[in-house]
């Protein structure tokens, strides 16, 4: 079976070519423009994360059936079969028809996880829609000034415009010579001796020796501050190691694995504290990936990054998007827990754990 990551591009961009490379015709049909078009996109995409809510809110047996079915017609509604967009002077006529069949795939499945995977495919999809269509006009402006540069360095470079060409002097000598021009400034020429020249052959040579021994310095300066980032093992004392882990704004210790997270997880939800637990074993997870160096943690990543770094791998990308539903749930959602929810996180934990 093909990876859902492959699934996505190839879905991407049928989605793009049928709703943005299309053909114009002209025609009486009422058109909006391209802004409105992608206001009706972003909308589509604020009444998916509404179904994600309802779709984590069903693995703890609440179903929303009408909810579902009210805010599946809203984005049918929004985002129509066919519609006509007004581009710079042409109609063109979009093909929605992709999300109305991923909608329907949704409603008749009923896993939970299969759910939350097809419904962040079509968030996906829909966020690169919107933005081909931001680089659509950004790409037309561009097109525009770039025509204009072109136009002026085309009248610039006629014989007209050009300057006489000066001679100048390269290198150490030319900048000695406009050194001894600026210090000929401060010498009077009126008296006697006004038509005679001075002899700066001296000047010049020391002038020259003081220049090198510069050039020399401010080379070696640069070696002594850069050399240690080029080579490591020229850098002085001891490196100073990391002391901790940042994970979701919590800080692991250098020495905590994620076999003790998930342990004190484990703690927790026998002491009957089973948002606390769902978290930590979250973050234990977290940890498994970074240990396995599946996923980069960073400091700034929310739960949502971490999961599209993983959207390559079909099984993980399946079992880690309900453990960061049932995350999302119990610590922002706030909703009420009990033990059965603590059993089905961690039996889907180690599942995700065995697939790494």
């Amino acid at each position: 079976m093909k990876s859902i990551f492959v699934n996505t591009i190839g879905k991407l961009h049928g989605a793009l070519a049928a709703a943005v490379v299309l053909a114009a015709f002209s025609g009486s049909v009422r058109a909006i423009d391209p802004a409105s078009y992608k206001a009706k996109l972003d909308k589509a995409r604020t009444i998916v994360s509404e179904l994600l809510e309802y779709t984590a809110a069903a693995e703890s047996g609440e179903r929303f059936p009408g909810e579902e079915l009210a805010a599946a017609g809203a984005i049918r509604e929004a985002l129509p079969a066919s519609e006509t967009v007004e581009w710079r002077g042409q109609q063109i006529e979009t093909s929605n028809q992709w999300i109305h069949e991923r909608l329907g795939e949704f409603e008749n499945e009923e896993d939970s996880t299969k759910r939350a995977v097809t419904l962040t495919e079509i968030d996906e999809l829909l966020s690169a829609l919107s933005a081909k269509l931001s680089a659509l006009d950004s790409a037309a402006e561009g097109r525009a000034k770039d025509d204009d540069k072109r136009k002026l360095a085309e009248i610039l470079a006629r014989d007209e415009y050009q300057k006489p060409v000066e001679k100048k002097e390269s290198g150490i000598a030319g900048l000695v010579e406009r050194f001894l021009n600026w210090l000929r400034g401060f010498f009077p020429e009126s008296g006697p001796a006004a038509n005679s020249a001075y002899d700066f052959s001296s000047i010049a040579k020391v002038l020259q020796v003081l220049l090198f021994a510069l050039i020399i310095g401010a080379l070696a300066f640069v070696i002594y501050k850069f050399a240690p980032l080029l080579f490591p093992t020229m850098r002085r004392g001891k490196r100073v190691k990391k002391t901790h882990r940042t994970i979701l704004g919590e800080r692991i210790g250098s020495d905590e694995s994620s076999a003790d997270l998930f342990s004190e997880a484990e703690r927790l939800a026998r002491e009957g504290e089973i948002r606390a637990a769902i978290r930590k074993g979250y973050v234990a997870f977290l940890c498994e990936l970074s240990d396995k160096n599946v996923i980069a943690l960073e400091q700034h990543k929310t739960n949502r990054d971490y999961l599209r770094d993983v959207r390559g791998r079909q099984t993980l990308y399946g079992n880690m998007s309900g453990l960061t539903l049932s995350f999302e749930r119990h610590w922002y959602g706030l909703q009420p827990t009990g033990e059965n929810d603590w059993d089905s996180f961690r039996e889907t934990y180690k599942k995700a754990v065995a697939d790494v």
